[in-house]
């Protein structure tokens, strides 16, 4: 088959045709309404255990995705790699653009996503890999909020009696850790593990989120009360017997269910930004953690951390320019930003952005003096 003139949708079409599709699923993210049709109950049932606080009842939608249980797909196209990220070696994904859409294939577990401009198609072994139909909901999401003019940010993100704070940071640093701290006092609400999404809207930075539930290891579930409980407790006793640093190191990972950890309705889609905290210390440094403010113009490379391209899944609606760290810099400079140095210490950092979030709208936009007091 000539692939550089097939269309994608006699691919759908006949995927459809082999493996039609008895159930549904729906669900509302920040007003956003989805439908999930899929071939397997297992397939709704395990999303609906997954989105437990956003299932709604069936009506009009404004997305939707399908998922069907199959063997790998072996669909006729020629695939291009698409180039593992800085750091990386293994490539896990390749790619064919076709009219009307983008064929994905995940190489390691053969499961094979469609995204045109109104279709979510998603293909293969998805009872077992449930995690990457997640994603691509979450990427479905995020598509439709880039399109209205957000960038998207590589952040954690809590909100607190209408103040919001968003955590960054390079690989490893902990920023996802750092939100489960914060979230751990009365009133904090979770708004984003790993990726928000910002605006200026009426002069104030907003961030909205996405519903994929932290992950976190053995180490940041043994330090943290309201998280030992994830870990079973036959394992529990092997962990706490490393140090810190091994159990940091460990591939084990768990999703933290926020409702179950914290209470209903602690987690939240969207709210302001009124800074953002940047984490640039180092398990190696010894030193006293340090938080300063600076200005986000003057600090181009550490924008890297919270700069995030939207992969594969993103097909812009109109042909758009990347953002640049300028572009970055230009909307951090509505909301105050944070770098923290030196060793890492979780609970300082806590004290610190819980007291941040607690200000009033007055007391943030002080004096130097008021910055200091913060810190202290």
């Amino acid at each position: 088959m000539d692939t550089s003139t097939s269309n994608i949708l006699p691919f759908i079409n006949e995927i459809r045709t082999q493996h039609p599709v008895h159930h549904s699923l729906y669900l509302e993210f920040d007003g956003m309404r989805f439908r999930v049709a899929a071939s397997t109950d297992a397939i709704t049932d395990g999303l609906a255990h997954y989105f437990s606080g956003f299932v709604v009842p069936a009506g009009p939608y404004q997305v939707g995705v399908t998922v069907i249980q199959a063997p790998e797909a072996d669909l006729p196209v020629a695939y291009t790699d698409h180039p593992p990220g800085p750091g990386k070696t293994r490539v896990k994904e390749a790619f064919a653009d076709l009219p009307g859409g983008r064929i994905i294939r995940k190489v390691k577990t053969g499961m094979v996503f469609i995204v045109g401009s109104d279709q979510w198609f998603a293909v293969g072994p998805a009872v077992e890999n449930l995690n990457q139909v997640v994603n691509f909901i979450n990427n479905a999401l995020m598509a439709r909020n880039l399109d209205r003019g957000y960038l998207l940010g590589h952040a954690s993100g809590v909100v607190y009696n209408g103040r919001g704070l968003a955590m960054a940071g390079f690989a490893g640093s902990g920023k996802s850790t750092l939100a489960l701290h914060v979230m751990g006092i009365e009133g904090v609400q979770y708004l984003s593990n790993d990726r928000i999404m910002m605006k200026i809207r009426e002069g104030r930075p907003v961030m909205k989120g996405l519903p994929k539930l932290p992950r976190i290891n053995p180490g940041t579930a043994l330090n943290n009360p309201s998280l030992a409980s994830i870990v079973p407790s036959h394992e529990r006793e092997r962990y706490q017997r490393l140090s810190d640093e091994e159990r940091w190191t460990l591939e084990q990972k768990y999703d933290v269910f926020i409702d179950d950890h914290f209470g209903p309705g602690r987690m939240v889609l969207n709210g302001p930004m009124d800074g953002l905290v940047i984490l640039n210390w180092s398990r190696e440094t010894k030193g006293q953690c340090t938080i300063r403010e600076i200005d986000p113009r003057a600090s181009l490379p550490l924008l890297d951390s919270i700069i995030k391209s939207p992969g594969l899944f993103y097909r812009p609606s109109t042909p758009i320019e990347h953002p640049s760290p300028e572009d970055y810099a230009a909307l951090l400079t509505h909301c105050r930003v944070f770098e923290v140095t030196g060793g890492v210490d979780f609970d300082y950092a806590t004290r610190f952005c819980f007291r941040f979030l607690a200000e009033t709208t007055e007391g943030a936009a002080t004096t130097e003096n008021n910055h200091q007091r913060i810190w202290d």
